[in-house]
């Protein structure tokens, strides 16, 4: 069996379990009935999913122990300093990927994550900056796609196409996601289910906590990437429509 049949193969036994998976209705946006392929259909109701995304309640449990460490951090370092040395730490997974060390690739993903969490809670207590939630995104975007990268250099034969349809789930998120906060701040929306933020965080399906679990299962299942690669590259794109969805609830006017 050739790489492409065996990815064709994959890829329907993926959306086969996402069938089964999410053969319910989920709510997204006030009043809007989106369908999807594979026959789901996704009922719209913004504030229902994003005070049930999981990053909501990993930030209730997550921020109090953060911002109590961040008292220990030194006022003379700052928040932005920590994204860069972070951001520069998680790249690191990309060579240990390539070499297929994905044990010590994934102790690296989660000091990066560790990073993450650490630059919110010292902004929180200096101050949260416009340059601080540019550096912020921007580095966890670019580390996201990194992890992928290493992957797909771990074994181009097998992987490549998986990872490439993963990136481009990827830019489908982010874009929908940034795109709608620059919309939001123009008319003055804001949010506050993901704690105190630089622009306004527009929930979805996929957020941060269910990437770094995915990042956590490809690593301890490495040969499985290819299925779990067009599993969670599917739920982007779930999340891509649910943030349509949102959009044109409150937007339009």
């Amino acid at each position: 069996m050739s790489a492409r049949q065996a990815l064709q193969t994959q890829s329907l036994t993926a959306l086969n379990l996402l069938h089964e998976t999410f053969s319910c209705k989920i709510l997204l946006s006030p009043s809007s009935l989106i369908t999807v392929p594979f026959g789901l259909k996704i009922h719209a109701q913004h504030s229902t999913l994003k005070n049930r995304m999981v990053d909501s309640w990993v930030n209730r449990v997550v921020h109090p122990p953060m911002d109590d460490l961040a008292g220990y951090v030194p006022s003379q370092i700052s928040a932005n300093s920590i994204t860069l040395v972070g951001f520069g730490i998680g790249l690191l997974a990309v060579p240990l990927l390539w070499i297929k060390l994905y044990s010590m690739a994934l102790a690296i993903i989660l000091v990066n994550r560790f990073f993450d969490g650490l630059d919110g809670a010292v902004a929180r207590r200096n101050g949260v900056t416009n340059l601080g939630g540019y550096l912020d995104i921007s580095c966890d975007f670019i580390f996201y796609s990194a992890v992928v990268l290493g992957f797909a250099l771990a074994d181009t034969e097998k992987n490549s196409l998986a990872a490439t349809y993963l990136i481009f789930s990827f830019v489908g998120t982010g874009t929908s996601f940034l795109a709608f906060a620059v919309i939001a701040e123009k008319q003055g929306i804001s949010a506050e289910a993901h704690g105190q933020k630089a622009f306004y965080y527009l929930g979805g399906l996929v957020e941060g906590t269910e990437t770094v679990l995915f990042y956590v299962t490809i690593c301890l299942f490495p040969e499985q990437f290819t299925t779990l690669a067009v599993m969670f590259g599917s739920l982007c794109w779930l999340t891509v429509a649910g943030r349509f969805g949102s959009a044109f609830s409150l937007l339009r006017n």
